[in-house]
């Protein structure tokens, strides 16, 4: 899936030209790429474009061009005033990050971590990026970009619980969701990769995948309790609830859980061969 987390676009240059005739493409077009100097004037030490990005924002909500895109570009905005991308220092280790140099005290425990990534300098910023997606979503749910959006958004923030819960409402809609999921410029998600799994199971795994990685296991559980509340028979969330288990070496629930999943979808050889496994480390286990 082509999984857009909105200050990372990169589209080619455009004037900004004459208002009158564009299309809420040909906005959207025009933000992208103005928003793409921002990244260009930071890597050159050149003045700084926000006021710009500002002025040709304010010129697309005169211009009457109404889209679901005009409030991702402004939740861009507003996100790129909070946030400090760089190397960063902070006594946490944020859960989107794979790689940090880890610094001891005196007595050798861990006392931070340095790393590339996102520190949350404006509050106020934030939550004013927030709620351009929350006005977003009541005009258009069916949007998947949008909640995707919102939910890599509180991740970056490092707010996980506000994130779990955000997965919760998304959850619900995707029960009474009945049409086709849209992205960027209300593309049908499925023209982007008509190859791609269930696109509401995949945005679970791949925040499950982050959380796992970084070994954030009681969020990672609080997010697979809330999936499999809407969706209690998925042979999907039930393995990643073994697999939490199991990557806390708690063999007996990981099997427990494993040969639930097992149930629910009998026919899947990775399930299968993942039961084998723990029956084989439990007896192992129960050996010692």
């Amino acid at each position: 899936m082509k999984h857009l987390f909105y200050f990372f676009l990169f589209i080619p240059l455009m004037a900004f030209g004459q208002t009158a005739t564009k299309t809420c493409s040909d906005w959207y077009d025009g933000f992208s790429a103005a928003y793409d100097t921002i990244h260009s004037s930071a890597q050159t030490g050149q003045q700084d474009t926000m006021p710009l990005i500002r002025k040709y924002l304010d010129q697309w909500e005169l211009s009457d061009t109404d889209c679901a895109d005009r409030y991702t570009s402004e939740f861009n905005y507003h996100y790129k005033r909070a946030f400090f991308s760089g190397i960063t220092m902070s006594v946490r280790k944020p859960p989107y990050v794979d790689q940090a140099m880890t610094l001891s005290d005196s007595t050798g425990g861990v006392a931070g971590y340095v790393y590339q990534g996102y520190m949350l300098t404006d509050t106020l910023q934030f939550e004013r990026s927030v709620n351009w997606l929350e006005r977003a979503l009541v005009r258009y749910p069916e949007r998947l970009d949008i909640w995707q959006g919102e939910i890599m958004a509180f991740l970056y923030a490092d707010d996980l619980e506000r994130m779990i819960a955000f997965f919760d409402r998304f959850l619900a809609y995707s029960t009474r969701h009945t049409g086709p999921w849209l992205y960027t410029k209300d593309e049908p998600l499925a023209n982007l990769d008509p190859q791609e799994a269930d696109p509401v199971v995949q945005t679970v795994q791949d925040r499950m995948s982050t959380l796992l990685s970084n070994e954030f296991y009681a969020e990672a559980m609080q997010l697979t309790e809330t999936a499999l509340k809407y969706y209690p028979s998925s042979p999907v969330f039930l393995n990643d609830k073994a697999v939490i288990y199991y990557q806390q070496e708690d063999y007996e629930q990981a099997l427990f859980w494993m040969q639930k999943a097992s149930k629910a979808e009998p026919k899947d050889k990775l399930i299968k061969n993942n039961i084998k496994f723990l029956k084989k480390e439990l007896k192992r286990r129960n050996k010692k």
